[in-house]
């Protein structure tokens, strides 16, 4: 009798470790995306004040970066030794050290050592949700919902942001003016509404 009831525990308590571990990344994950969508709009404000555009705010935009930095720490230093995030994590704060030092008057710079942020945090999230099994959630239900929420939504905004910003560097060099740009995106919403 006894042997059916350890098997019945172990296997529970096997699920419910499961359970807490995806919990753990789910938190973590939102956090992080967080993270990436301050860090999209701090690299556009910075490279705003870089083309010397006026009514840009880079101090909001860099306040809500360190905002998310700062959940992301702490829950980082709560799930580090489970998560195995130490590495990644180190290099996510030394790359947007790294994208606030460049050089402020040069856009293109700020692009690419924002980009270089971006993908960083990328990258830890690819490696939180591995090691939560989030990425090998058993319930296709399931799985397809964390896909869209934790990994999607953060590249969507990811390469919008990184889309709008090729789009101003084109324009501001002018290789693209704006009736070009206006034309273009007419263009496909006729062609998506037909």
């Amino acid at each position: 009798c006894a042997l059916p009831i350890f098997s019945f525990t172990k296997e529970h308590r096997a699920q419910l470790e499961f359970v807490a571990l995806e919990r753990m990344g789910v938190s973590y994950s939102g956090a992080l995306g967080n993270l990436i969508a301050a860090t999209t709009e701090e690299r556009q404000a910075a490279r705003a004040v870089a083309r010397g555009e006026e009514g840009v705010t880079l101090s909001a935009k860099r306040e809500a970066t360190v905002k998310a930095m700062e959940a992301l720490t702490a829950l980082n230093q709560q799930h580090e030794q489970t998560l195995k995030t130490g590495k990644e994590f180190a290099a996510v704060i030394q790359t947007v050290q790294q994208a606030r030092s460049a050089n402020a008057k040069d856009a293109d710079a700020l692009f690419d050592a924002y980009n270089k942020a971006i993908d960083q945090q990328s990258k830890l999230l690819s490696l939180v949700l591995d090691t939560s099994d989030l990425s090998l959630d058993p319930e296709l239900e399931s799985f397809y919902a964390m896909d869209a929420s934790l990994v999607a939504a953060p590249e969507f905004a990811a390469a919008a942001g990184r889309l709008r910003g090729l789009i101003v560097t084109a324009t501001v060099k002018g290789e693209v003016d704006d009736a070009m740009a206006l034309d273009r995106k007419s263009t496909r919403l006729n062609s998506s509404h037909s």
